[in-house]
């Protein structure tokens, strides 16, 4: 049989291994629920901050594109071709942008090329052949072209075309040069995170801005998020091609692994993408979550103190009146002789 002092010790370490792995079953689950969903509400407002910038630069854009449509409207209702008239009329237009427009200008199919800034095309390079006389008269809508670096101001300019209709009739396409360098430094500013940068991708992926110097446009190339280091950040791109904002995680240039924060400038099928380093969005629930495990186990520390001194008093007490039970029966036995 055993002895009290064995079940004694027994019951205190059946009690105190139910505790602690009660104790312990609890923090592991709070905590693993915990992560997950602070993890997630902290995904949530990277995407809402992400959808937030890129719905303000979708509306930049869309607010010029509103001018340049004004502004066909005005010469398809006077009806007046007029070169002289039409130039004064342009260079008045890009005055009163603040030098968001670099130049407003109108290609006519009969060949005239008309400028606010007064600029002329060379017969060697026709405007006929470019880009967005022939892109426009293709959609008969307005389009938008890649941005690029302008070779003689060195400035990133986004070019806005759409047809010019007289008596219902294409005559032309009417076009700006928009200056984006502000949208761009915008970008280059904008920090969602600690450590985090933000950068933009045209319609194609190529670079519009990045922190990154060698991944930057020139008036020659423009590097492909497909391509730079080796195809590192394909996965990033194949991201891209959804429709709504996502997030997915990479290794970024600096071989860090980081959230990628992906939504669509709907205006111009851009794409405003967001690097955010997974220990900063995860630091302070790091910190939360330590501090409730450093909390558990001393609460565990204290239940079992706690059971084996219940435990050693309720033992004690019960062993008392088993050492009286003998004097009183001596007692007894003397009284009765």
């Amino acid at each position: 049989m055993l002895s009290i002092k064995a079940i004694k010790s027994r019951l205190n370490l059946a009690a105190a291994c139910i505790c602690t792995i009660s104790l312990i079953t609890v923090t592991l689950g709070y905590s693993i629920i915990s992560y997950y969903l602070v993890l997630n509400h902290s995904q949530d407002n990277l995407l809402k901050v992400s959808e937030k910038y890129a719905y303000e630069m979708s509306t930049w854009i869309g607010t010029q594109s509103t001018m340049l449509h004004s502004i066909k409207e005005d010469i398809e209702i006077s009806g007046n071709l007029n070169k002289y008239v039409l130039q004064n009329y342009l260079w008045r237009k890009a005055h009163l942008s603040g030098g968001i427009v670099s130049d407003y200008y109108i290609g006519l199919s009969d060949n005239s090329f008309i400028s606010g800034t007064r600029r002329t095309e060379q017969i060697n390079d026709h405007f006929i052949d470019k880009e967005w006389y022939k892109t426009a008269i293709e959609s008969q809508s307005l389009i938008y072209l890649a941005p690029y670096v302008d070779e003689k101001s060195g400035k990133t300019l986004l070019t806005l075309a759409e047809p010019l209709m007289i008596n219902n009739q294409v005559t032309g396409v009417i076009a700006a040069d928009i200056i984006i360098d502000d949208l761009i430094n915008t970008v280059n500013y904008i920090r969602i995170a600690p450590n985090s940068y933000a950068f933009l991708l045209d319609a194609d992926k190529g670079f519009i801005t990045h922190i990154r110097s060698d991944f930057l446009p020139t008036a020659e190339e423009v590097q492909s998020l497909n391509k730079v280091m080796n195809g590192r950040f394909r996965e990033v791109g194949d991201q891209i091609d959804y429709p709504t904002t996502s997030i997915s995680t990479a290794k970024d240039f600096d071989t860090l692994y980081k959230y990628f924060v992906t939504s669509k400038i709907d205006k111009v099928n851009w794409t405003l993408a967001f690097a955010v380093p997974r220990r900063e969005l995860t630091k302070e629930l790091l910190i939360l979550l330590t501090s409730f495990i450093a909390i558990c186990f001393a609460a565990i520390i204290f239940s079992v103190l706690a059971i084996i001194i219940t435990s050693h008093l309720l033992f004690k007490r019960e062993k008392q009146p088993k050492k009286l039970q003998p004097r009183f029966l001596k007692d007894s036995l003397k009284r009765n002789y």
